[in-house]
């Protein structure tokens, strides 16, 4: 029984870190392409501090302070809902 919640657990916290990635369901929604990404992308001139470029916007990508943050934690996050997985399996 403990490894069934244990492989659930884990399957459950790889799904939560997929969908914070740059290509999850939550990530992708803050990339230039994405809902909210792309709406900035859009309303703003090229040289504005929102802009994905700009001092504010580059931030929120993959390398920026705030999205490497939220990239590192997904991967951390997903990294041990396989691990968990495993381990029940064993």
């Amino acid at each position: 029984m403990y490894d069934k919640v244990k492989d659930k657990a884990g399957e459950m916290m790889e799904k939560a870190g997929q969908a914070f990635t740059d290509d999850g369901k939550v990530g992708k929604q803050f990339t230039e392409d994405g809902k909210v990404g792309g709406k900035v992308e859009k309303e703003t001139d090229t040289d504005s501090p929102l802009d994905s470029s700009g001092e504010v916007g580059k931030q929120f990508t993959s390398d920026g302070a705030v999205g490497g943050r939220v990239e590192k934690a997904a991967e951390k996050t997903r990294e041990a809902g396989k691990t968990a997985q495993k381990e029940a399996n064993k």
